[in-house]
């Protein structure tokens, strides 16, 4: 062997072992030496941050990374990433609504026990049939609703305890501790829209009892053959800012996961994207075709 060769070797050698554990040149221990301890540690980013009324700053946090088929299957993937349920903008659909919230176009029914509708400033045959009292108002596409003595106020958003507290303040100006009653005597209906791989693409009017994904989808009579119901999007706009929330309607059907038929609002949009999958209803009529011309 050649004096060269025998540097070479010698020089490699002492590399390996000074410098394996480093830079894993070559043998198997360095491998060993570098290889990074599992600690199970998520890397999280800060998507936004909040302040209470104690000036105690909350941190909305997301994990990053390789999760879980578990892991996944209790988080909710929204605006490309897996978040806490907690975090969402987007609630669950419930059958039964604890605390409605007015939204445009319900109708209210006001009463001020004690008063008229003459003395509320309300003339003509306005009103509910069976009560001196009762006043019939439409909340308006803006929210707001427009009385003589309360002016123009703002109900939409409010759960109706503190609607009637409002028109309180409003009609304090002019009647000492005002006693009003506000029911909703009928419920307006809230327009979404159905986009993508369903059977009946369009603008739907949806009741406030069937404001969810699922209601939603059966309106526009389902989903087609090549839709990909896996990963439905639900897009909603809150402050000029967009929020997408994927939701997974063959587990809401098969597994009765229920974080994925979520509560809608009025103007969301569902878009059900197209499979890449190739059905077999796809290629029958050319497999027909080449069989007919080979054997013409």
């Amino acid at each position: 062997m050649k004096r060269k060769e025998v540097s070479k070797i010698i020089v490699s050698c002492l590399l390996t072992t000074c410098l394996g554990g480093i830079y894993n040149i070559s043998s198997a221990e360095s491998v060993e030496l570098i290889k990074p301890i599992n600690m199970q540690v998520q890397p999280v980013t800060i998507n936004q941050v909040q302040s209470n009324n104690e000036g105690v700053t909350k941190a909305t946090v997301t994990r990053k990374g390789k999760l879980s088929k578990e892991e996944k299957f209790n988080m909710v993937y929204e605006n490309g990433e897996y978040i806490d349920p907690a975090d969402s903008v987007f609630e669950l659909a419930r059958p039964e609504i604890d605390e409605y919230r007015l939204s445009k176009y319900d109708k209210l029914n006001l009463q001020v026990v004690g008063y008229s509708r003459g003395e509320l400033g309300f003339t003509g045959t306005s009103g509910d049939s069976t009560s001196n009292s009762g006043v019939t108002l439409t909340i308006g596409p803006d929210g707001r609703i427009s009385s003589p003595y309360t002016g123009v106020v703002k109900l939409g958003g409010l759960t109706l305890e503190e609607a009637s507290e409002v028109l309180s303040q409003r009609l304090s100006k002019y009647i000492q501790r005002p006693d009003v009653n506000v029911s909703v005597s009928a419920y307006g209906e809230r327009q979404v829209y159905v986009m993508g791989e369903v059977a009946n693409p369009g603008i739907y009017r949806l009741n406030a009892d069937y404001m969810n994904v699922f209601a939603a989808l059966s309106s526009a009579h389902g989903t087609s053959r090549k839709a990909r119901i896996k990963h439905v999007q639900v897009v909603r706009v809150i402050d000029d800012k967009v929020y997408v929330r994927e939701v997974n309607i063959e587990h809401f059907i098969k597994k009765q996961d229920i974080k994925q038929n979520i509560a809608l609002q009025d103007g969301d949009m569902i878009y059900v994207p197209k499979s890449r999958k190739i059905l077999l209803s796809d290629i029958a009529p050319v497999a027909s075709l080449a069989y007919s011309i080979r054997n013409f």
